[in-house]
């Protein structure tokens, strides 16, 4: 673990309660997404999976569920590959809930361009092909990149993980048995894996993976390209029919906004945005946003909470300042401000500047809300 590591791992247990349900944050979160469970626990090391010298700059709030939802069918990206059906593609399906549509926005269907463009998303599902617990809309910005995860409920603990992107950079390999497929008209590639027996993983009947002959399970990953050169793929799916049923509810025939209920009114110019999420777990939204200038790393968390033993005032709220020694001694300063409705913390290193951490903290205009639809189109201030 990094000290950008360490110190978001020590954040999130600091001010994470039942509201927020964290579960964990993948390493390499650039790739794989930061991921949030119904169960509150943080397991396996936090990463953020950020170059020596770069800064990063990840915000997440948790408020009550004014979920927006696709606005009505539309057409799928793909069409069912030529793979034969299953029981499992009969599974219970559910709708899921989506960040707001940005009406009369380019789209990446209309044009593989578009992904990539800063706080904006494309990627979309009909529906999920079991019942949805939360999910996750990120964009890697620089990577040109975007992938969608669902989580199923505390009784049906799947995953689904779909992607978007100009490359296939650190996505899930296509390990196993391979074959050739059609979806929506276009040659993709289906990979098959068997893993361990079910009765051996714990996870007989609940798993993310299906039973294949001699009681072994299995997972199944869907690569396709579209005609205006994205690559997409369908990860996690329990066979070939439930990977083909995905993949036809594709989309990316919307632009939904990346928004944050907040302002970061004096966030330094040179900071640009890296990645941003959308979070839907149950029935809570919440958001996340990370900016570089390839300097100092500063990390910002935020989520329901009080903050514990106050030391300071910034921008008249109550707030806890503690610097720290990091990984090799360099020096790690942590700010949590009290944000009346959720707690606002920030973690810097590398190097940063104390004073600007801390007007960055004591500035942010926070907007709140119930409802992604009514958080401010710019997170990052007047102008940006």
């Amino acid at each position: 673990m990094t000290d950008l590591d360490r110190a978001l791992h020590a954040t999130l247990t600091r001010v994470a309660d039942e509201d927020v349900h964290v579960e964990q944050l993948l390493a390499g979160a650039r790739a794989s997404g930061v991921r949030y469970r119904r169960r509150r626990r943080i397991g396996r090391g936090v990463g953020i999976g950020v170059g020596v010298g770069a800064a990063v700059l990840a915000v997440s709030v948790s408020v009550s569920a004014g979920v927006s939802r696709p606005a009505g069918p539309g057409p799928a990206v793909g069409s069912e590959p030529s793979v034969a059906a299953s029981p499992s593609s009969a599974a219970a399906k559910t709708t899921l809930p989506a960040p707001p549509v940005v009406d009369g926005a380019a789209t990446a269907a209309g044009s593989a361009a578009e992904i990539g463009r800063p706080m904006l998303l494309h990627l979309g599902l009909d529906r999920a092909p079991f019942p949805v617990g939360g999910a996750q809309y990120q964009q890697l910005i620089d990577e040109r990149q975007e992938l969608l995860i669902i989580d199923g409920t505390v009784d049906d603990r799947r995953e689904l993980t779909v992607r978007v992107g100009a490359t296939t950079k650190d996505w899930e390999p296509l390990s196993g048995r391979r074959k050739t497929v059609v979806v929506g008209g276009r040659a993709g590639t289906l990979a098959v894996e068997k893993a361990a027996k079910a009765e051996d993983s714990g996870m007989a009947g609940n798993g993310p993976r299906a039973k294949a002959d001699g009681g072994d399970e299995q997972s199944a990953v869907l690569r396709w390209r579209t005609a205006n050169g994205l690559w997409l793929q369908v990860a996690g799916a329990r066979d070939a029919a439930e990977a083909s049923t995905v993949a036809a509810g594709v989309r990316l025939d919307r632009t939904y906004r990346c928004g944050a209920p907040y302002r970061l009114r004096t966030l330094p110019a040179k900071m640009k945005p890296e990645s941003c999420s959308v979070v839907f777990d149950g029935g809570s939204a919440s958001s996340m946003l990370s900016v570089t200038d390839k300097m100092s790393n500063i990390l910002l968390v935020t989520a329901a909470g009080l903050v514990t033993q106050p030391n300071e005032k910034l921008g008249g709220r109550s707030a806890r300042v503690v610097q720290h020694g990091g990984d090799g001694g360099a020096a790690i300063l942590e700010v949590t401000v009290d944000e009346g409705d959720g707690v606002l913390s920030l973690t810097a290193s590398g190097h940063y500047d104390a004073a600007t951490v801390r007007r960055i903290a004591g500035d942010c205009q926070w907007v709140g809300g119930p409802d992604p639809a009514t958080w401010p189109t710019d997170p990052l201030g007047s102008g940006r």
